[in-house]
């Protein structure tokens, strides 16, 4: 098992958006703010991009739902083009029908679209129906660090990239599916590190390195665990000479 600490490697490979961005997802104005944030990330593989095209809407007013519905699309895609966002007339239009859409069917709420879902199935189905292009791995991103704050979330699975390192890093054994490891990483992080950084970082290292066993472009780079010599003894880990 390797000696990495949850706080080493949140340090190593950064926190989650939403900690970047200071969102605080256990309000509705957060909520909504972070919705905006998960699309932009799902528009671009660039954290720097969506956290800079965040910030420009956020400065225009313009990054929560209600403020979006209002927006022409030439006007928020001059704005998105100013965070160098890929394809922004599209990303543009998906903003503006996502808040339309909670305005007209869920008085603008959130909390009003997740209030009667019949379970994690139906509450990603709602929000992926807030408009085209909004896609599985969209609604997941969104759900997974909202665990700890929103109850009609707490039961997202972790991503095959985050449970690829956590494997790696011998947090998690075989056992361990996409559904049980954030019960499994809340033991590992604390007042300093909150789950969804944790979850994160491991995201970021899967993506990058474990789920391709790309080991020479692993960023943990000597502490990696696939570059640690064998243990001493034979391939199951016993002494040859007591076989």
């Amino acid at each position: 098992m390797t000696g990495i600490t949850a706080h080493r490697l949140v340090e190593q490979l950064g926190r989650h958006l939403i900690g970047q961005l200071g969102i605080d997802p256990s309000t509705e104005g957060g909520l909504e703010g972070w919705l905006v944030a998960a699309i932009l990330q799902s528009s671009t593989r660039d954290a720097a991009t969506a956290r800079h095209a965040f910030g420009v809407l956020d400065r225009a007013g313009a990054a929560v739902p209600s403020a979006l519905a209002q927006q022409q699309v030439d006007n928020l895609a001059t704005l998105l083009k100013q965070a160098n966002l890929r394809k922004p007339e599209a990303v543009a239009a998906r903003l503006i029908r996502i808040g339309t859409t909670l305005r007209e069917r869920w008085s603008g709420s959130l909390e009003a679209l997740a209030s009667d879902a019949d379970g994690l199935d139906e509450l990603g189905s709602r929000i992926a129906s807030l408009a085209p292009g909004v896609g599985v791995s969209t609604v997941l991103r969104f759900l997974r660090p909202l665990r700890e704050t929103w109850s009609s979330a707490a039961d997202t699975p972790a991503s095959r990239a985050a449970l690829a390192a956590a494997r790696h890093l011998g947090w998690a054994g075989d056992a361990t599916d996409e559904a049980s490891l954030p019960g499994v990483l809340q033991a590992k992080a604390s007042d300093e590190v909150a789950l969804r950084d944790v979850e994160a970082a491991l995201e970021r290292l899967g993506s990058r390195s474990c789920l391709r066993s790309r080991t020479a472009s692993c960023p943990l780079g000597d502490d990696c665990p696939a570059r640690q010599p064998p243990s001493a003894g034979g391939p199951d880990g016993r002494d040859p000479s007591n076989r």
